[in-house]
Formats: structure tokens, C-alpha cells, sequence
């Protein structure tokens, strides 16, 4: 079988280095409701979680327009403490969050919110890596995340 031919004349690399702790704008750019894989004892019966995509904007300060257009992720379980911390993130994103709330996660993309991105040290089982601490809505509101989803 002959070897593809393939032309990286014009495709960058992309770098997967940490970025730095800070507050960064971003535009939700991806959600999707999954069933939790592997739930902990306090998980109802079909457990879910939302996975969400953020996508970092330049906005004029150098140092953080260096990772314009990176990606950061985390995600929300739909029950016990991710309720907090997707209540924290919908206000951040200026949704009314009454006691009776529609998610629907797709009719948030593009939406601006800032983050909070901390770094996690590597440890045995992972290397260094970036981790949504909180949120801010655009005006400077912040919120702060509970415990993180990520591994």
C-alpha cells in the first residue's frame, strides 16, 4: 500500500503548553450533555454531566492575547455539587437561574464569559495542566467554581 501524500506547507503546529493562571474573555464555543461514565455513590439513577468548550479572545493585553483562540474545557454534573458550579457559570453568563430553569446548553455558544484558569501540577497519573477555577460575567462579577470535574 502506497504512503499518503500529504502537503504541511501552511499548517501551523499547535502548542499544547500550559497556560498561565489568570482571568482570560472567552466565548462559549461548544456544549454537550453526556451520561457521567463513572459516577460516585451520591449520582441519581443516569447520571449527566455537560461538557463545555471555551475559546480565549484577544483583547489588547499581550501576555493572554498569546493564547487567543486556545481552547480550555471543563464540565458540570447535572446533580449534587455541579449544580453549584453550573449555577455559578450560567449566572456568569447572564442567565436568570430561578428555581425552576430550561438548560439548554446549545442556546448559550456564543456567549462572552471570563474564566478563571488555574494551573494543576502534574502529579503521577498527569502532566501539568490548566483548570477552570471560576467564572466572571463580561462586567467583572466573579464567581468562584467548586471543586473541579477533571481528572
Amino acid at each position: 500500500m502506497p504512503g499518503l501524500k500529504l502537503n504541511f506547507a501552511e499548517v501551523k503546529e499547535q502548542s499544547f503548553e500550559t497556560i498561565p493562571a489568570g482571568e482570560y474573555t472567552t466565548i462559549l464555543t461548544g456544549a454537550e450533555v453526556k451520561e457521567v461514565k463513572n459516577p460516585k455513590d451520591d449520582a441519581p439513577a443516569n447520571p449527566q454531566m455537560v461538557n463545555w468548550e471555551f475559546t480565549i479572545q484577544a483583547t489588547g493585553n499581550a501576555t493572554h492575547d498569546k493564547f487567543a483562540d486556545r481552547k480550555v474545557w471543563t464540565n458540570t454534573t447535572l446533580y449534587g455539587g455541579g449544580m453549584g458550579r453550573l449555577k455559578n457559570l450560567l449566572s456568569s453568563l447572564n442567565e436568570k437561574v430561578d428555581a425552576d430553569y430550561n438548560l439548554n446548553p446549545q442556546a448559550l455558544i456564543g456567549k462572552t464569559v471570563k474564566i478563571k484558569v488555574r494551573v494543576r501540577p502534574a502529579n503521577g497519573e498527569y502532566p501539568e495542566r490548566n483548570d477552570i477555577s471560576g467564572w466572571a460575567n463580561p462586567e467583572g462579577t466573579s464567581k468562584t467554581a467548586s471543586k473541579s470535574m477533571l481528572p
